[in-house]
């Protein structure tokens, strides 16, 4: 590797931002040395060692927001490397080179799969969202409404660019909305920009389509001035279709609004009494947990000691739990230990 490329290495696996100007400014001269040789094939190798380094800090799990800052005018990322950016900012900037239509859909999609729609802000302008709307149809106001919805699941707000985007286009926006499934995420963005229209296609058939793995589905309809007392929710059961996604996701919203309400995930399904209904309860304590255990751990501690008496029992559902939580169990404590000194 050239001296340049070492020293350039070594700076950004120590986070240097101090030396990096001066590196950079080494790695110009040495391609004005390779062009003025016309090296063309060492200029092509240089780069690409160059340009990997550059990536592959960028997309790092322990990048430094200084350094990615520094980095990203200088390098252009696929959408798929785009995603994998930790830092807001330094992915915006990054996404701001994608070019391609469906690259570009592809990052409001994952973004906003990813929790962090903002990231979309400095990607489109109005005049873009316009132009990329005249371009794709349907395909684009899709990636669009994703991101929309990721900013009520998320609690942020977009531009105001964004929300006279979306008024302009309500109408498409509601015919295309029960393709989409994003539950009830997209019904709440509808309110709070309010997408009067939209929000009224929704509510029509959104209680029966959850987003996939949307376990607060119920607590976000209730944002709607949607109501669950003990018999709707029953009511709700008995009409579910078995084995279907939808009936599952709804199943599971049921029991975290059940905790929420009753403080127990079984007040309205019952006791897990098999190996398949442990596995929801488990998934939903998997879902409370992080929203819990800072607060009020205990309650949901002993529903687990309830439901799982037996290290048989826990055992069935250890990959489901997050760690922390399977050893808060009972009948998992000693086996945890044991596990731990390697017995």
């Amino acid at each position: 590797m050239h001296t340049t490329l070492t020293a350039f290495n070594k700076a950004i696996c120590a986070h240097d931002t101090g030396s990096i100007p001066a590196i950079l400014s080494a790695c110009d001269e040495q391609l004005a040395s390779l062009v003025s040789a016309r090296n063309y094939t060492e200029i092509a190798a240089y780069l690409q060692s160059l340009s990997f380094l550059g990536i592959r800090y960028l997309t790092h799990r322990h990048s430094s927001l200084a350094m990615g800052l520094l980095l990203a005018p200088h390098f252009k990322l696929s959408a798929g490397d785009c995603l994998k950016v930790r830092h807001n900012q330094v992915a915006a900037l990054c996404a701001r080179k994608v070019m391609g239509d469906e690259e570009i859909e592809a990052l409001l999609k994952g973004f906003a799969q990813q929790r962090r729609p903002t990231a979309c802000h400095n990607l489109l302008d109005r005049h873009a969202l316009e132009r990329q709307w005249q371009r794709r149809g349907r395909d684009f106001l899709g990636a669009f409404a994703s991101a929309l919805a990721a900013h009520a699941n998320t609690r942020t707000t977009p531009e105001a660019c964004w929300v006279e985007f979306a008024l302009v286009h309500e109408l498409e926006l509601a015919d295309l909305a029960q393709d989409l499934r994003l539950g009830a995420d997209l019904a709440v963005a509808a309110l709070q920009f309010g997408l009067k229209t939209l929000l009224q296609t929704l509510q029509e058939t959104i209680l029966y389509t959850p987003a996939k793995n949307d376990l607060d589905h119920l607590a976000k309809l209730e944002a709607l001035g949607e109501r669950f007392d003990a018999e709707r929710k029953r009511s709700l059961l008995d009409e579910l279709k078995p084995n279907s996604a939808s009936g599952d996701a709804l199943k599971l919203a049921i029991q975290v609004h059940d905790y929420h309400s009753q403080a127990d995930y079984g007040a309205t399904v019952g006791k897990p009494k098999d190996v398949w209904a442990r596995s929801d309860a488990a998934e939903v304590a998997a879902h409370l947990w992080p929203s819990v255990k800072t607060r009020n751990p205990l309650p949901l501690i002993a529903l687990l000691n309830r439901d799982f008496p037996t290290l048989e029992n826990a055992l069935d559902v250890q990959d489901i739990l997050p760690p922390d939580l399977f050893r808060e169990i009972d009948a998992a404590r000693s086996h945890c230990l044991e596990t731990d000194l390697g017995l």
